[in-house]
This record gives structure tokens, sequence and C-alpha cells, in this order.
């Protein structure tokens, strides 16, 4: 029969928190280079300003990540559809796939990726994407939105993941205000 053991032949290695673990990591990236490796834009329709319809914007992402030797190649996927209110087809859709390369002194893992595509990945590849979205617009003759400001807060990263959604009011004249809303304000009311 083996000896029992007592509290003090055990050693016991606890990992550190996520949250050290994370911030050791982004001590670590820098962002290296963006790349633009996919884009999509559909307009089917002409759009025609009528103050008394509504546009809504709806805002989707996705994100993987493969590991290299001195850092990680990361994938925003970002999608944009401009919906009129009274219909249920999206009138407008522009939709990209970005690879943003970084260097790092730390391992990127599945666990620390979850938290970094909730929180690094967006605030370095919103801007690209905001940029895109407007030119895109612009040049298929809709109303030009403007992506709001991307929010993240560490204890509630998963929810702030939810791109926004907007209600447009567009003039004839192609100006576009917006009201936009969290997935996460949608989820408490």
């Amino acid at each position: 029969m083996p000896p029992e053991s007592t509290a003090t032949d055990k050693t016991v290695t606890v990992a550190p928190p996520i949250a050290d673990q994370y911030n050791a990591l982004i001590a670590g990236v820098q962002l290296l280079s963006v790349r633009l490796a996919k884009a999509e834009i559909s307009a089917p329709k002409i759009y025609v300003g009528d103050p008394e319809r509504k546009l809504e914007a709806r805002i989707s992402n996705s994100a993987t990540f493969l590991g290299l030797p001195a850092g990680f190649m990361a994938q925003a996927g970002l999608h944009f559809e401009g919906y009129h209110t009274d219909e249920e087809a999206p009138q407008v859709s522009v939709a990209i796939e970005l690879e943003l390369l970084y260097s790092s002194t730390h391992a990127m893992t599945p666990e620390l990726f979850e938290e970094f595509q909730h929180r690094n990945l967006p605030l370095n590849a919103w801007p690209y994407f905001r940029e895109l979205l407007q030119s895109s617009l612009a040049r298929t003759g809709w109303p030009i939105y403007t992506l709001p400001a991307f929010h993240s807060k560490w204890n509630d990263a998963k929810a702030a993941a939810s791109a926004p959604t907007a209600s447009v009011d567009a003039s004839n004249s192609g100006t576009a205000t917006k009201k936009a809303r969290s997935s996460k304000a949608r989820k408490r009311g």
C-alpha cells in the first residue's frame, strides 16, 4: 500500500490568471502589417433618398489566428449590411477579410486569442474597415456611414465583441446620422 501523502511533500503549481498572461502577451506584441485579403461589395439597387424610410446597419465579425515562429497572424472578418427597415434583404453589403501580422515575445494560445480577438484585434482592424466601408458606400451611391468607436471593457470583453448595430436616418443629400447601440444594451434591455 503506498504511503499517504502529506501537504509537505506536495508541490502545487498554479497558472497565473488569464489577465496576467494576457498582459504579458500584450507587452511584447507589435503590429507589423495589415493586408486586405478579401473584399466583397454588393449594392444591387440604387439608393433613392427617402426621409420616411429608415436604414438599419448590421455589423458582424469573426476572427482566427495562426501561430508563427516569432509571432502570429490574425485574420479578421468584418461584414456590414445596410437594410431598409421595411425590407428583409440587405440593400448594400461590404465584407472584408484582413490579415494582421504581429511579432510577439510570447506564443499566442487559443485561450489568449479568445481575449485578443475581443480587445486588441478590433482596435487594430476597425480603422481599416471604417475607411473601406465609407469609401465603398460613397462609390455605390449609398449614404456614408461612420462606424462608431470600438469599446471594450476587461470584465465584459465577450459582450463588447459583438459589433454595434445602428439605425441611420438618411436624407436626400446623402448625409447620415446614427443612433448606435451595442449588442450588450440590446441583451439587457
